[in-house]
């Protein structure tokens, strides 16, 4: 009973992985690239343009699955700028982090009392 408890929460911590991911491309310092055709430094090009940007699909999971049941789902991360970019993804358990019922993200080795982190298969690093 208390796994299907677990379970009931897996759309939750999906949506903070895409968020996790998201926030980790938006906060990666400026890339100097190399156009590929002219191998020049696009260095001194303007700003506009050349901002940082993944899409990440979907953005919100349901997931419902019987006790001892795997689900396998895809969540697909796209660079929508014309940059190389690495992302890393992580994926964390959380718990209410104020009376409003905020979440607060529990990053290490903090635990939650009912971890979901278990649960999710390693997310792989993209380039």
């Amino acid at each position: 009973m208390r796994r299907a408890e677990h379970i009931k929460y897996l759309p939750v911590a999906i949506l903070l992985l895409s968020a996790a991911v998201m926030l980790m491309g938006a906060g990666l310092p400026e890339v100097k690239a190399q156009s590929e055709d002219s191998g020049q430094s696009q260095e001194g090009q303007s700003q506009e343009g050349r901002g940082q940007g993944i899409e990440i699909s979907p953005p919100r999971l349901q997931i419902d699955a019987d006790p001892g049941e795997t689900v396998t789902t895809e969540i697909k991360v796209r660079n929508i700028t014309d940059l190389n970019m690495r992302v890393e993804a992580e994926v964390n358990d959380f718990v209410a982090g104020n009376k409003s019922g905020e979440p607060r993200i529990l990053f290490g080795d903090e635990e939650s009392p009912y971890p979901l982190k278990k649960y999710i298969s390693d997310v792989p690093s993209l380039t």
